[in-house]
């Protein structure tokens, strides 16, 4: 499990959690709506998310299991000029 502190997050590209085993389940909490990740300026051309999870050297679509969780987050839109 990750905490994440209350406050504005403006990444300026996809955040990929690693882990070593595909059994273990990734637990993302923030402080509530306080908690805003604001998606970074998405052109088009890359990929259409914020978050990745896998194992080192596979690629963000790799399959886990069980999926990660994330809780207590308010993604904002107001910088990504790309698709949805």
């Amino acid at each position: 499990m990750a905490f994440i502190r209350r406050g504005d997050y403006y990444p300026s590209r996809i955040i990929h959690v690693g882990v070593i085993d595909r059994q273990v389940q990734v637990i993302l909490q923030g402080e509530g709506l306080a908690t805003r990740i604001h998606l970074y300026n998405n052109t088009g051309h890359g990929m259409d998310w914020a978050f990745t999870v896998g194992t080192p050297g596979n690629s963000p679509t790799a399959d886990q299991a069980p999926p990660p969780v994330f809780r207590d987050f308010a993604f904002v839109n107001d910088i990504n000029t790309g698709r949805p």
